[in-house]
């Protein structure tokens, strides 16, 4: 957990965090990724998991949709003044990103990616 950055820099000066994963289907169709690495996938969310629930008493929340929908949906439930993520590259990535930090700038959430 400690060689996560996300994580690390979530967590600096944080009453609470909440730890998400967003299952992004554009990711997951057939055709984009295979059977193995899906599996792979849901192990390492199963082990980060049982390693956060072992080491700080909390579990991660995998949540499935279009992340420019669930981000905002779980910013507002849970009143979050702060959005950590992880930068990626591809293409696709990058825009959906960009569309997320539009919209927690809407909800006066703070992005660090």
């Amino acid at each position: 957990l400690h060689d996560n950055p996300a994580l690390v820099r979530a967590a600096e000066g944080a009453k609470l965090v909440y730890l998400v994963f967003v299952i992004d289907p554009h990711f997951v169709q057939p055709g984009r990724v295979g059977v193995l690495r899906y599996r792979f996938l849901l192990e390492t969310l199963r082990d980060l998991d049982a390693a956060l629930a072992a080491k700080y008493g909390t579990r991660l929340l995998v949540a499935r949709g279009n992340p420019m929908e669930v981000l905002p949906r779980l910013a507002k439930r849970w009143a979050a003044t702060r959005l950590v993520f992880e930068s990626d590259i591809e293409p696709y990535a990058r825009a959906r990103d960009n569309a997320v930090r539009a919209q927690m700038e809407k909800l006066a959430v703070d992005v660090l990616a």
